[in-house]
């Protein structure tokens, strides 16, 4: 796929690499943060960089634009723009994405890290199921119980899709059903996470406690979001198909809609007050920051401005390489760590020093893994998709 083909050719849309950036920028702030022993800190008037750091803001990013652009296939289908949808071979690409950088930074934490795991902790981080466990929880890398949950998304999403198709055929309708499904699943968690004492007992108390992170932190808690990207899906879709008479003042809402929803994110991400706004239980502010989020991602490629300065090229290199950041950085701060002592160099006097190397191994590794690992391997698929239709 050329890097120049436009949406209306491709589908690909260069400013979400951007968006991407951004998200894993945010990632790499927070667990920087973590390395730092909690002690980031800077305000300027109401905007708080630990509260930043923690709002996790850039995985409500990863959680909605996967939502919203994985179900792109299952939008044309139901407005009749495609005849069926292949889950056999959006199952292989996803696996194809997901698991190869992941499984290589885990042999290289197993190998190089020092220390000892359970042959438990290893099978169940093998097979994505780590984020069900306590003990595993936060036990080979901060960002890997997210990798699980992110995987658990993709297994739900044909089914969940699936269900929506055989109620009804109506776009507006599916979309609808979603957003009910989103407001039931955060009803769901409320309810367990009220009556936690009741029901984490034992057997349930092998994997999970009742204040732990296995069920405050659980996919069921984090599903609203995805589930909102995936209807907003619908509303991509539908803003793409508008008339060429209507272009005008659909770029003009576009644009005003994308900044004023993506600021809206950003202000409530970095003010702590906005914590009072936030549903009982509910993760990363919900509802308002997935739905600031959906309406980022919806009206972004209509925006022109906000296309054209997210679609730079460093900050697209780094949205396409954002996986392996995501996978990686963790790891290299603990490199860059570990070296910084061996130096006699103290991370946490010279933050500024170690953040630079740090995110620049990151940057050089996941980059490395791209074109050594993920590249071929996706080259490979699309090669095979080309046959497939041949």
């Amino acid at each position: 796929m050329s890097p120049k083909s436009g949406p209306a050719e491709t589908g690909y849309v260069p400013a979400f690499d951007g968006l991407r950036a951004i998200a894993c920028l945010t990632v790499f702030l927070a667990n920087f943060h973590h390395a730092l022993g909690m002690n980031l800190k800077g305000r300027i008037g109401p905007f708080d960089l630990t509260y930043f750091a923690e709002s996790g803001v850039g995985v409500v990013l990863f959680m909605v634009l996967s939502g919203c652009l994985l179900s792109g296939p299952f939008w044309q289908l139901v407005r009749k723009e495609r005849q069926r949808v292949n889950w056999q071979s959006f199952a292989l690409k996803r696996a194809l994405r997901m698991v190869p950088p992941y499984y290589a930074c885990l042999v290289v934490l197993l190998i190089g890290s020092g220390e000892s795991h359970s042959s438990t902790d290893v099978i169940v981080h093998f097979l994505f199921v780590n984020n069900l466990w306590e003990t595993s929880f936060y036990s080979f890398s901060q960002q890997f119980w997210t990798i699980g949950m992110f995987v658990q998304f993709y297994c739900l999403l044909p089914p969940l899709l699936a269900g929506v198709r055989r109620v009804t055929h109506g776009a507006g309708t599916a979309a609808a059903i979603l957003i009910g499904i989103a407001t039931g699943a955060y009803l769901l968690h409320l309810g367990l996470m009220l009556t936690r004492d009741r029901w984490v007992v034992w057997p349930v108390t092998v994997l999970a406690s009742p204040n732990g992170y296995v069920i405050g932190h659980s996919t069921l808690a984090h599903l609203p979001h995805f589930v909102l990207g995936v209807a907003g899906g619908y509303f991509l879709a539908a803003l793409r198909n508008t008339t060429a008479v209507a272009k005008g003042v659909r770029a003009a809402l576009c644009e005003l809609s994308f900044w004023a929803s993506f600021l809206g994110l950003m202000l409530l991400a970095s003010v702590p007050a906005a914590d009072a706004l936030q549903l009982p239980y509910g993760r990363y502010l919900f509802p308002w920051m997935p739905v600031l989020a959906t309406l980022a991602i919806v009206t972004l490629p209509g925006a022109r401005l906000a296309s054209a300065l997210l679609g730079v090229g460093p900050l697209r290199w780094l949205g396409i390489i954002s996986y392996g950041v995501y996978i990686y950085h963790v790891t290299c701060m603990e490199a860059t760590m570990r070296l910084s002592r061996a130096a006699s160099f103290d991370p946490s006097t010279m933050r500024l020093e170690f953040g630079i190397v740090s995110f620049a191994l990151t940057v050089l590794v996941a980059a490395a893994s791209y074109v050594l690992l993920e590249r071929p391997i996706l080259r490979w698929s699309r090669l095979r998709d080309q046959q497939a239709t041949a």
